[in-house]
């Protein structure tokens, strides 16, 4: 499967920032990273956090589910989403004020609603899904707009 990537992101200061990143290896194996970071330089730490993130999962030993649980010890306290979409498989692991839908034939399912934080979730992707990674404040802030996102 190619997936397609859009990126959309808030308002950031120098103590809260939250950033997204998509790391691709071929056209069917993609690393997706929201993070929310609150620290004194926090766009910085972000940014770097990102780019470590991206190595280490790419560079790393054992299975995708390995690889992403070892990334997300590397998170540490922060907020955070981390999925991988290989071929039609969906991983996801997340923590803290983050939330993942999926819409699927015009459906709506919040993937965080089906565990808690730190577990993990898979399953298989078809060609017409939109998953869409977002802090809650960021779904709250579109209220009933969310709600009508285009096909």
């Amino acid at each position: 499967m190619n997936y397609k990537v859009a990126k959309v992101l808030g308002f950031n200061s120098d103590q809260q920032a939250a950033q997204g990143a998509s790391f691709a290896e071929g056209p069917d194996n993609v690393l997706l990273v929201l993070l929310k970071i609150t620290s004194d330089d926090a766009f910085t730490e972000g940014r770097q956090l990102l780019s470590s993130l991206a190595d280490n999962f790419f560079a790393g030993e054992g299975s995708i589910p390995e690889k992403l649980s070892a990334c997300f010890k590397e998170v540490g306290s922060n907020g955070a989403v981390l999925a991988v979409a290989s071929g039609k498989t969906f991983y996801l692991l997340w923590q803290g004020e983050m939330e993942v839908n999926l819409i699927r034939a015009g459906v709506l399912s919040t993937l965080t609603n089906l565990a808690g934080e730190g577990q993990l979730i898979s399953g298989f992707l078809q060609g017409s899904d939109r998953v869409l990674l977002s802090t809650k404040s960021f779904r709250q802030f579109l209220g009933e707009e969310f709600n009508s996102l285009p096909e």
